[in-house]
């Protein structure tokens, strides 16, 4: 194969309305992600275990609910990794597109799913189904709104227009709180008869404004530059090609993911539904936390995206790990104190400044530090072989300690482990904001 690179000041230059349609498109589809997935945490924190596992011992059918949530983690690299050498090869677009229609289309059907007592063991298998189709579409989601994003944005604005793939993620996060606080109001019977479903059901609205602003946007002109190369590359090189010079890149890109997912996983899955088990709180505390936390990140993520373009995603990066690593433990005993007021400042905290922050970061950090044969390939394979690492089973393991311990300590310590990756792993990674983004090689 021709090793083509074009300088990236003669590749034509995007439009200031392509650029914004090209950011709005991104944030939309991210905004409806993560609704699906904090609607979804919310659910299975906090009603899932009683419908669908009511035959199980009550701390079981907790576990069992969040093993479902993990299935689509797990599912996520599979849809990643082939959808992101498809995007390699065709372009970013068509898969904003696809992601789009199959993620919304699953979480509406979650929404028409009958319960255990309805249809008995078929109903939990019915929602594993939907929760892989979910994740099979979110595997490439992020990495081609970010891909397509900052490959449109201008090279000094690189990590401010990344940063609202966060500012969707965060926008997801809020209204599908918002949504949940809303529908909680409802007598406990409606809730778990009718009520739940609502928020699933709702999501097809978004699902058709995403699609709608996706079709009209513009493949990134860095991709165009070499689209007709890219073509005739069958997905067997192009992970070859990722394979072969994108690994040192993946295992930095890697541990960022799960410094940032992880703790993004046991804070806003976890964490919700461990506050209601505490004495004196409400079981809307730990949604109401997360709230406030997201309505921080509206102000927060655009200034930490700025900052990036100044001062560098790398250094950002590692201040913002090393809080949350310095935090894990009083933040963890500020929640296990049961005080409204400290609950809510562990959140802005650890959520609000150091999740949405790092993320915030990371999409303009993962797309530069690849080359352009397997650019999709290399971040969709980081984020979500890192999402499953990190935030996939996080929930998970994090009940399963707690169970076996009994003791608050092990959610703190899990999080700074979680966190102590992301540290190391920018520690030991180049700085990458003034990359030209045209070129095959990788940043390391």
């Amino acid at each position: 194969m021709v090793n083509v690179s074009t300088e990236y000041e003669k590749v034509a230059e995007p439009t200031r309305t392509q650029i914004m349609r090209a950011t709005v498109a991104g944030t939309l589809g991210t905004t409806l992600e993560y609704y699906d997935y904090v609607i979804y945490g919310l659910a299975t924190a906090l009603i899932f275990n009683q419908l669908f596992y009511s035959d199980l011992p009550p701390a079981i059918g907790f576990i069992a609910g969040f093993a479902t949530y993990a299935v689509g983690f797990i599912i996520r690299p599979v849809g990643g990794l082939i959808l992101g050498a498809i995007g390699d090869r065709i372009g970013r677009k068509v898969i904003m597109v696809l992601t789009i229609v199959l993620m919304g289309a699953a979480t509406f059907a979650i929404g028409l799913l009958p319960t255990y007592e309805q249809v008995g063991v078929i109903a939990p298998l019915l929602l594993i189904v939907c929760r892989m189709a979910q994740g099979f579409a979110t595997g490439a989601e992020l990495a081609s709104a970010s891909s397509l994003m900052v490959e449109t944005a201008p090279r000094k604005h690189r990590g401010f227009v990344g940063s609202f793939v966060s500012f969707g993620t965060n926008s997801g996060n809020l209204l599908a709180t918002v949504v949940w606080l809303l529908i909680s109001m409802l007598p406990e019977e409606q809730l778990m008869s009718w009520g739940w479903r609502l928020p699933f059901l709702g999501s097809i609205v978004l699902t058709f404004l995403g699609l709608w602003i996706r079709k009209g946007v513009k493949e990134s002109h860095i991709f165009e530059s070499v689209a007709e190369r890219q073509r005739k590359v069958s997905m067997g090189e192009v992970y070859r090609n990722f394979f072969k010079s994108g690994w040192r890149s993946f295992l930095v890109c890697f541990g960022l993911r799960i410094g940032e997912g992880g703790t993004s996983a046991i804070y806003q899955v976890f964490l919700v539904g461990y506050i209601a088990t505490l004495p004196n709180q409400s079981q809307s505390m730990g949604a109401t936390a997360l709230l406030i936390s997201s309505l921080f990140g509206i102000v927060a993520i655009p200034l930490i995206g700025i900052l990036t373009d100044k001062v560098g995603r790398r250094r950002v990066f590692i201040v913002l790990a090393a809080i949350q690593l310095l935090f894990a433990f009083p933040g963890v005993m500020m929640i296990e104190s049961g005080s409204t007021v400290a609950i809510i400042v562990a959140f802005l905290i650890a959520s609000g400044v150091c999740v949405q922050g790092m993320y915030a970061t990371e999409s303009a950090y993962m797309v530069e530090m690849f080359g352009l044969k397997h650019r999709l390939t290399g971040v969709t394979a980081s984020k979500e072989l890192g999402g499953l690492t990190g935030a996939g089973i996080a929930p998970l393991v994090v009940a399963a300690l707690l169970a076996a311990v009994g003791h608050w300590w092990v959610i703190a310590a899990y999080i700074a482990v979680l966190a102590a990756i992301g540290l190391v792993s920018a520690i030991i990674s180049p700085e990458v904001k003034a990359r030209d983004l045209t070129v095959d090689e990788d940043a390391m």
